[in-house]
């Protein structure tokens, strides 16, 4: 198992960040890296999967070879705000809404989304 110092979030709290010397932490696995995630302070952030799968491969790929003696830095997380999308109809007789859950980040709220509407109505006029 990986050690939860390894991973850290950032000075903004906004992105959690790997550290590790892959000689002496690896090889790792992508199952250990979420396990990491999956601590409580981690938890509500989006992980980054395309990072993670390409942030274990070279960890691996460096591992016992004399690059693997220095530190490897990556960022896994991050937070991210809720959102929301509106899809048209071509003949504009149907709309679709679409809410998209925060990550660690700002909620969507009913305020939100009447703003949001609001700005769609008058770029329509």
């Amino acid at each position: 198992m990986l050690d939860p110092e390894l991973l850290e979030l950032n000075s903004d709290k906004s992105k959690a960040e790997l550290r590790l010397i892959p000689n002496i932490h690896g090889p790792v696995t992508h199952d250990a890296i979420m396990r990491l995630l999956s601590l409580p302070e981690f938890a509500s952030l989006f992980p980054l999967e395309t990072t993670i799968t390409k942030t274990v491969a070279k960890i691996n790929s460096v591992c016992n070879k004399d690059e693997g003696k220095f530190e490897l830095f990556a960022v896994l997380a991050e937070r991210r705000d809720g959102s929301i999308a509106i899809e048209i109809s071509p003949d504009k007789m149907q709309a679709s809404l679409t809410l998209t859950a925060a990550w660690g980040g700002k909620e969507i709220d009913l305020p939100a989304i009447l703003t949001y509407l609001k700005k769609i109505m008058f770029a329509w006029a």
